[in-house]
């Protein structure tokens, strides 16, 4: 609830504020891969252990290389580094 209320809410308004002033599209997506390394888990490891949640900004660290995370330690990590980069690179490309 606190984390729709905090990002969900405030980004789905600020979206269709662009979407009304703008042509261009507006584009959303969600991250909900668990992997082994977590933004929450590195400031709680009682809270958030490995694998157990995916918080707000967790994907930075599948498309850029973020002190303290190794997220490079294992095969599924390993996969879903090359499916982020993948993605936003075509977005980058494409739109």
């Amino acid at each position: 609830m606190i984390s729709d209320r905090s990002f969900g809410y405030g980004t789905s308004k600020a979206a269709q504020h662009i979407a009304a002033k703008n042509t261009a599209p507006v584009y959303f997506y969600e991250f909900g891969y668990s992997g082994n390394y977590s933004y929450a888990g590195f400031f709680d490891k009682k809270s958030y252990p490995r694998g157990s949640n995916v918080t707000h900004a967790d994907e930075t660290s599948y498309v850029l290389k973020v002190n303290g995370f190794s997220v490079y330690d294992n095969e599924e990590d390993r996969k879903m580094i090359k499916t982020m980069v993948n993605i936003w690179a075509t977005f980058i490309k494409s739109g």
